[in-house]
Parts: C-alpha cells; sequence; structure tokens
C-alpha cells in the first residue's frame, strides 16, 4: 500500500483524516456499528487508492459521504 495524503485534510470532531490510509484505520477502528452503501463504497475507493487501482480524490469524496451518511461530524 502507498502513503497518500490528500490537499486538504478531513477532519472528524477532534480527529484530523490526512489521506486514505488514516481514513481507512478511522473506519476500522472508530466507525459505528452500522455500515452502510456509503461505508461500503469509501471503503473500495480508499482500498483502490491505497493500491494505485483508484482516485485518491475519489477515495475522499466517497469518505466524506460515507461520514455524512453516518452522521458524523464533518468539518470540512
Amino acid at each position: 500500500m502507498t502513503t497518500l495524503f490528500w490537499d486538504r485534510p478531513v477532519r472528524v470532531g477532534e480527529i484530523m483524516i490526512m489521506g486514505p490510509l488514516n481514513a481507512y484505520d478511522f473506519m476500522t477502528s472508530s466507525w459505528p456499528l452500522l455500515k452502510d452503501s456509503h461505508f461500503m463504497a469509501a471503503s473500495e475507493a480508499i482500498l483502490a487508492a491505497l493500491d494505485g487501482r483508484g482516485s485518491p480524490d475519489l477515495a475522499r469524496e466517497r469518505f466524506e459521504m460515507a461520514l455524512a451518511s453516518a452522521e458524523l461530524a464533518v468539518d470540512g
């Protein structure tokens, strides 16, 4: 997996998500129990970005959509 950083971090409460690897760690350790289709789409996009098959920008977009769907506080 590649270490990638977004141009602008995503803030979730006090947590700063700097890129796809941080997003993946957050999703596997701090996500609420209920995981919907937005969670799955974000997870797939993040893993694709990490292994070079996908766009980091798309991963960020899907991650933000999943955060909104889970009603987690997002400060862009």
